[in-house]
């Protein structure tokens, strides 16, 4: 029990500098409101692919900037700036992941 909650809180760890890394990433970002829709988004789609609960998101509100787009265009280049953030993120994830395991299988090899 002791080891499964020493993985979590180590994933748990990762995933917030992850995050972490993001939101340096988004500083550039001068619209506060596009920083927090991008990140929400990202969190989203992250909760998503590892299995954690979704049923509270809600995206019933959009930022003015995205809702006011008229160009198809427009709109495809900010989920592509959205998917981008995400598999940066997915994929550090998926790396620590595979590092843990390696380690792991390392320390105790099968007999």
């Amino acid at each position: 029990m002791i080891l499964i909650y020493s993985n979590l809180m180590k994933i748990i760890e990762y995933v917030m500098k992850c995050f972490l890394s993001l939101i340096e990433e988004m500083k550039n970002i001068e619209n506060s409101g596009m920083k927090s829709f991008r990140s929400y988004c990202i969190s989203y789609m992250i909760c998503k692919r590892y299995g954690i609960d979704v049923t509270n998101f809600d995206f019933s509100k959009l930022p003015s900037k995205i809702s006011n787009i008229k160009e198809p265009k427009e709109v495809r280049a900010e989920i592509e700036k959205i998917r981008k953030n995400y598999e940066d993120i997915n994929s550090r994830i998926s790396d620590y992941f595979v590092k843990n395991n390696k380690e792991k299988n390392k320390s105790n090899p099968e007999r």
